[in-house]
């Protein structure tokens, strides 16, 4: 008897020295990832109850570049758009987009800018007006990605910025936001796969900390855009 209990009680001890070895290579790896949540594949898409998927055409990247004011065109695929902007002088930069005779403005600055956007665009073609005496470019990305790591996610930038794609599962996920500036703050909430807004997450005109809890209707990928005038981060929990 006392020979079984021996053993038993070693076999206790070899499983609980089993799962402290697991333990400690699931931080490990953890830390190794940035703190950030496993990266995962995006689901089929879906939209939000009672609305429809816009159509989708697949259209490659797009650049422009120049000096002074111009007009330009593009193409949009239907769903997310990622304008990314940069301007050197000390001009007015006023960059607006439209179909038709409805314009949107995307950005209006006074000197020096580097910058993103995130909007969501019907098929169609648009028209690009860049008013400025200063010397410009403008990217703009349609491209979603087929994976991106779920929460814990933090993230951070410096101004006007469309974040980086993550992940979330359907339920409620928590944003905490901090920003230092004199100028608005308003990140939104964007599903990529329609590029539709989800919610506003702040809307302030100073120094903020706060937070958000927001209800997620179904798995996806999805992003922040950022207005701003000043230093950012944003954490993502779920």
């Amino acid at each position: 008897m006392n020979e079984f209990w021996n053993r038993f009680k070693w076999y206790v001890v070899g499983a609980g020295v089993l799962v402290l070895i697991t333990i400690a290579v699931t931080v490990g790896l953890l830390v190794a990832n940035n703190n950030e949540g496993p990266v995962v594949a995006a689901p089929e898409r879906s939209a939000a109850p009672g609305q429809e998927l816009p159509s989708v055409e697949k259209v490659e990247g797009q650049e422009f570049e120049g000096t002074g004011s111009n007009t330009q065109r593009f193409k949009a695929g239907g769903g997310l758009t990622v304008f990314t902007l940069t301007h050197e002088g000390r001009a007015n930069f006023v960059v607006q987009y439209g179909a038709g005779e409805t314009q949107n403005l995307l950005v209006n600055e006074i000197g020096n800018y580097e910058g993103s956007k995130a909007v969501g665009l019907p098929v169609g073609d648009y028209t690009l007006d860049i008013a400025t005496r200063g010397k410009w470019s403008v990217k703009i990305d349609q491209s979603v990605p087929t994976e991106a790591p779920l929460p814990p996610k933090k993230l951070e930038g410096d101004g006007a910025a469309a974040s980086e794609f993550f992940s979330l599962k359907a339920g409620p996920a928590k944003f905490r936001s901090t920003y230092k500036g004199a100028g608005l703050f308003a990140p939104q909430l964007i599903n990529s796969a329609d590029g539709i807004v989800v919610t506003l997450l702040a809307n302030e005109l100073s120094d903020f900390t706060g937070e958000k809890t927001v209800e997620i209707y179904a798995d996806g990928i999805y992003l922040v855009d950022v207005t701003a005038s000043g230093p950012w981060t944003i954490d993502v929990s779920q």
